[in-house]
């Protein structure tokens, strides 16, 4: 069994931080919700962090209008061209 943890609650302001104290506390992986939806800098900064670290990411949530809507609404299907 594998343990991770929610991004939000992980003490520290930056992915790279934030991957150093889960790997101290023990864990395994990391769920990260990007708020905002997914970008290169996050991407870039997600990769960065996961290749010097035992710290896996585990999902990636992306919130955006989508997360709001029925995946199958005309809403959200648009909102999907937004990414």
């Amino acid at each position: 069994m594998k343990l991770s943890c929610v991004d939000a609650i992980v003490p520290g302001t930056m992915l790279k931080e934030k991957f150093d104290n889960l790997e101290k506390y023990g864990f395994d992986g990391i769920e990260i919700w990007a708020m905002g939806g997914v970008g290169s800098e996050l991407e870039k900064e997600i990769k960065e962090a996961a290749s010097e670290s035992k710290i896996k990411p585990s999902s990636v949530i992306v919130v955006s209008e989508a997360f709001y809507r029925p995946l199958d609404s005309e809403e959200a299907r648009q909102a999907k061209h937004m990414l």
